[in-house]
């Protein structure tokens, strides 16, 4: 049965990506697009187009937002990278499992890298489709590395993921590697259903190079805190992962909604004695 369910969000997700794609001219537009809007509660008084200006869902779906919209807060701080629910924090080891909303996963079946932490903190933020879709910085730092590893699209949603065991570990996903004042941390961008494409506009040799096997793809590209990362073409999930990390303060809860910008972990420390 679970192979069954599997294949058909497979098709779905083929379906999907070709739907959203779909050009609509003025005034259909506004009839097709309106009603998408209203189906998945999308608030577009945020957007920095009206309805007008928008002509597929794949529009709606990565739109950016009015200037100021959203606010930064300290630099000392690790903001949110996105829009979306905290539906999990989970402490890191690669001495024992790590597990995310009771699922049981490995650091190196995440990043594909083995990695010696002892201690950490991770976040797993879920991007539904009435989310904005865009992702930032969470700090100031360079992201110093982008692999791309290949995989399914299947749903990352809680409701249905008995249906895909392990999915952040099998779905397609990007993950980012951060080096903040010589310390290094990571943002996995993680692909779901109808998700077939993780941008990273800034990145040219990502966008030409992704293939069937797994990439990298060296960077050493310096960013602002909240200076915009990329984007995904639909809805998704958001892990950060901070190794060898003292947090003084934590200031989201697993099961509640956090805009970018926003604090999630206060005066990001470094635990020099791990």
């Amino acid at each position: 049965m679970g192979l069954l369910f599997r294949l058909i969000f497979s098709i779905t997700s083929k379906i999907v990506w070709i739907v959203a794609s779909i050009r609509w001219p003025y005034p259909f537009n506004m009839i097709v697009l309106g009603t998408l809007c209203r189906l998945f509660g999308i608030n577009l008084l945020e957007a920095e187009k009206p309805l007008t200006g928008y002509y597929s869902f794949q529009d709606i779906f990565t739109r950016q937002l009015k200037p100021g919209s959203r606010h930064i807060a300290a630099e000392s701080d690790v903001i949110s990278p996105a829009d979306g629910l905290v539906m999990d924090t989970f402490s890191l080891s690669d001495e024992r499992p790590l597990y995310i909303k009771g699922v049981e996963y490995h650091l190196h079946d995440l990043l594909k890298e083995t990695l010696p932490c002892k201690q950490g903190l991770g976040i797993n933020i879920y991007l539904a489709p009435h989310n904005y879709h865009r992702f930032v910085m969470p700090i100031a730092g360079i992201i110093e590395n982008v692999r791309h590893i290949p995989g399914a699209h299947s749903p990352v949603n809680p409701a249905l993921q008995f249906l895909f065991p392990k999915v952040f570990t099998k779905n397609e996903r990007v993950v980012l590697t951060g080096n903040t004042d010589g310390k290094l941390w990571y943002m996995i961008l993680i692909a779901a259903l109808n998700v077939g494409g993780i941008k990273l506009p800034w990145l040219e040799s990502f966008q030409k190079g992704i293939g069937s096997t797994p990439s990298d793809h060296v960077t050493d590209h310096l960013f602002i805190q909240g200076e915009e990362l990329g984007y995904f073409k639909m809805g998704s999930s958001i892990l950060l992962l901070f190794p060898e990390t003292d947090v003084s303060e934590l200031n989201v809860h697993k099961d509640t909604p956090v805009k970018y910008g926003q604090s999630m972990i206060q005066k990001l420390s470094i635990d020099h004695s791990l």
